[in-house]
């Protein structure tokens, strides 16, 4: 990983991650950005396979999804690039929240992420 220009993280994204959690759940995300990666992305590449993670966000909708906002604020957003450089969905802009939050939070809601993400 570098830091690029902006201050942001840059580690060069999978693509098979990146279509599942960036192109089918992030408001945000935009083509030829494939340098920049949010905490959520980072947290879930790191814990699933992409062939899992296709599998589990089969009845997840692409909408934000506010389970566990405070959990996954405190253990994953905290350490994303994006929250210190002006995330719009914590800034109170109206925005959606990032494909990796919705994801995250969906997978909370079916259990299949346990409680305590800080303790694993």
């Amino acid at each position: 990983m570098a830091e690029g220009s902006d201050g942001l993280t840059i580690a060069m994204k999978n693509p098979l991650y990146t279509k599942i959690i960036c192109g089918g759940f992030c408001p945000f995300y935009r083509a030829g950005k494939e340098d920049l990666t949010c905490g959520t992305y980072n947290f879930l590449v790191g814990i699933v396979t992409a062939a899992e993670l296709k599998v589990a966000v089969r009845e997840i909708k692409a909408v934000s999804d506010l389970f566990c906002d405070a959990e996954i604020k405190k253990f994953i957003c905290r350490q994303c690039d994006f929250l210190i450089d002006g995330c719009d969905f914590r800034a109170g802009t109206g925005s959606r929240s990032c494909g990796g939050h919705t994801i995250v939070s969906g997978l909370m809601r079916k259990s299949l992420i346990p409680f305590g993400l800080g303790e694993q």
